[in-house]
């Protein structure tokens, strides 16, 4: 089989397509759109693959599958799977124990290149939806791209043993009469594909807004886009046909422009909020063909050639796949190896480790890579390479279990604390205390950690509200028929509090009863998403709210406590209206009546703003010097809509909760107090935390200082 030649405009598209990539993780803030890279490299591999699929079939009227995946395994695992076991080693020596279960479980799926569907049912999970980035999270692209190559010579195949069949009277090559069909079966294909991938990729965001970033299906056409420029080049090839001539350079120059201009405009305005990938992905991908088009049917013009031929542009091409591979681990680990705060000597460390490591993968184990196998019987390289992804696989098992054991040992820990004098929280709330600043023993946040923990006392009532929502109950009454009932109502900012709750139910022999819905607005307000647009414009919720409120009137409990992240939940707001004055006007209707109904109602204020303000690496990093961490009282407490609609309720049976003290003093607020971490992750309590509070929460709810 021909070689084809050497494009140095493709690897200027995979010199930019890193570049951005890689921008884009280490300067977030300032090169939004730089995952269009990712794309663009989707557009390079179906053109690659297609062409040299289609110029087998042309050559040999076949596809020798087995070699095809032999050449796709020398060339890409040797260094992905020397990237996944060096992370797991930098996981398990820099990261604290509560980010290895999920690191390690990422590092088995990316050995098995389903991490795009790991990462897309995570997206779905809310509670996983707040999980931190794996060392592993970047080879969901690799997952994307591996299940292509797997799939498409399968596909191409079928495609053009049903055109040989359809088209049987049709003219043929006498040489090669397999040519015709072959072609339009490849065509079929592509078209195929391109109609089905598409609209399935938009109707995926509108219905699944982050999986359908990570799923397959919504991604083939990108593929099948720089594959019809690939069928497009073989079929002017055989016909003898390129453009030359002035008109032609003229030509080239211009569309070649199009093209650059169309990535770097996507790379420079597209954010986390854009659409996509969908129709959006449109003008990335089309920009990319368009330049690896006007390298295939034309000569580069001048100035590109010129500018692909420069030797960094060429070397970074020829390292791009180790730069992908290397960057994203360093970015995760940086903060635990030159700290939080250290910006530029951040970016300055990820840049050159990934440099030097990309370098050092190019030269040594990319090259050993294609050459280890190539006479070998191909059983032995698929046996050899099963047997590195399953030694991989154990690394990671190994890693997940020790976790657990390490997470077990500190969870009995700190369920032995008991809320005592200057411990947590009590550090801000009683006079007198040294400890506020007291280094922390437990960063990393393991079972007795996680929010939505519940005590044993705990049980399903068996109620499902609004047919999904589930109950639960907890009595610490000790059997009194008598006991008080309080519901702690809400989204996960009230299930947060549970732990602390719990606590004061126990003081006071409460039956104390759970009611959540995560990332929903438990109110009458027109709810229209959390952080992003809910996929059927928020009726769900809306109707869920109502249910969760019909269900208090019911049951009629003897006091409700109540907390919602109305902060970052969003509302439909009318002509010279904002969400603030609508969340002021519909927070107290449900409010009232439950009051009407003679429910007391608890409404507990937003913890501090977290996320915006401190990285959740940045306790981790300081453990003995949590203070480092505290931010600005003035930045931390932003507005929150549940203070105002209790003011603007007016109403003694409606009582705010201000644990502001528990959380601050006079000029700061904390990451961590009295030796204990306030935070489970960006923006929940630990739930350790929450229940030291349970004796100042105790106080503030039922006026005695030092009840039972």
């Amino acid at each position: 089989m021909a070689h084809p030649r050497f494009r140095t405009d493709i690897q200027a598209l995979r010199a930019l397509a890193v570049l951005l990539v890689v921008a884009h993780h280490v300067w977030p803030h300032r090169l939004h759109g730089g995952y269009v890279g990712v794309d663009v490299f989707f557009v390079i591999s179906g053109f690659l693959i297609t062409t040299h699929l289609m110029r087998e079939l042309e050559e040999t009227g076949r596809v020798r599958l087995g070699r095809f995946y032999a050449r796709r395994i020398r060339r890409l695992l040797p260094a992905a799977l020397t990237v996944l076991l060096v992370s797991a080693v930098l996981v398990w020596t820099l990261l604290p124990f509560s980010r290895w279960p999920q690191n390690a479980q990422e590092i088995i799926a990316a050995a098995f290149y389903v991490e795009n569907w790991r990462l897309a049912a995570d997206a779905v999970d809310y509670s996983a939806s707040q999980n931190l980035a794996s060392t592993a999270q970047h080879y969901w692209s690799l997952s994307v791209e591996e299940q292509f190559y797997a799939l498409w010579p399968v596909l191409l195949i079928a495609a053009v043993w049903i055109a040989a069949r359809v088209r049987r009277s049709a003219a043929r090559d006498p040489e090669r009469p397999w040519l015709v069909p072959s072609s339009r079966g490849v065509l079929a294909a592509l078209v195929l594909v391109l109609l089905v991938s598409l609209p399935l990729s938009e109707w995926w965001i509108t219905e699944f807004k982050q999986a359908a970033y990570f799923a397959t299906p919504g991604r083939l056409w990108e593929f099948a886009v720089g594959g019809f420029v690939g069928w497009l080049g073989m079929a002017a090839s055989r016909r003898g046909v390129r453009l030359e001539g002035r008109w032609s350079s003229l030509a080239g120059l211009v569309l070649t422009a199009a093209g650059w201009a169309g990535i770097a405009v996507t790379a420079l305005t597209y954010t986390q909020q854009t659409r996509f990938p969908g129709v959006a992905a449109l003008l990335p991908v089309a920009s990319t063909a368009l330049i690896i088009a006007v390298g295939t049917f034309m000569r580069v013009p001048q100035p590109a050639a010129a500018l692909y031929g420069f030797h960094p542009v060429q070397r970074l091409g020829d390292i791009s796949y180790s730069v992908y591979l290397w960057h994203w681990p360093l970015v995760v680990i940086a903060p635990f190896v030159v700290g939080e705060h250290a910006g530029h000597l951040r970016s300055v460390f990820i840049l050159l480790a990934t440099w030097l490591l990309a370098e050092a993968t190019f030269r040594w184990v990319e090259p050993w890579g294609k050459r280890a196998g190539v006479d070998a019987p191909l059983w032995r390289v698929f046996a050899t390479t099963a047997a590195a992804m399953c030694l991989i696989g154990a690394v990671g098992w190994g890693q997940s279990q020790h976790a657990e054991a390490v997470a077990a040992q500190a969870g009995k820990a700190q369920d032995s604390v008991k809320p005592d004098r200057c411990v947590g929280p009590d550090s801000l709330v009683s006079p007198g205390c040294s400890t506020l600043n007291k280094p922390v023993e437990f960063t990393a946040m393991g079972e007795a950690n996680k929010y939505w923990r519940i005590d044993e006392k705990c049980k399903g009532t068996g109620v499902k509200v609004a047919g999904k929502i589930s109950e639960f109950s907890c009595d610490f009454s000790g059997g009194d028929p008598k006991a008080k009932t309080v519901y702690l109502i809400g989204d996960s900012h009230a299930q947060h509090w549970q732990g602390g709750l719990e606590e004061v139910a126990r003081r006071n022999h409460w039956k104390l009863t759970s009611l959540f819905v995560g990332g929903c607005a438990v109110a009458d307000v027109p709810y229209t998403g959390y952080t992003s647009p809910a996929p059927d414009g928020g009726e769900s919720c809306r109707q869920t709210a109502k249910a969760m409120r019909d269900r208090v009137l019911q049951v009629k409990p003897d006091r409700v406590a109540y907390s919602l992240y109305s902060r970052a939940e969003h509302v439909e707001t009318g002509p010279g209206e904002t969400e603030a004055g609508v969340w002021k006007r519909g927070l107290p209707v449900f409010w009232k009546q439950w009051a009407d109904a003679g429910i007391p109602v608890d409404v507990l204020a937003d913890p501090p703003v977290n996320a915006p303000l401190r990285s959740e690496t940045c306790l981790p990093t300081n453990a003995e010097s949590p203070e480092k961490c505290a931010v600005p009282r003035s930045k931390a407490l932003a507005p929150d809509p549940l203070r105002e609609a209790v003011k603007a309720a007016d109403d003694p049976r409606i009582r705010l909760i201000d644990t502001t003290k528990a959380f601050c003093d006079e000029e700061r607020c904390y990451a961590a107090a009295g030796g204990v971490a306030v935070y489970y992750n960006k923006d929940h309590l630990n739930r350790e935390y929450a229940r030291l509070m349970g004796p100042y929460l105790d106080e503030l709810m039922t006026g005695r200082k030092d009840s039972p």
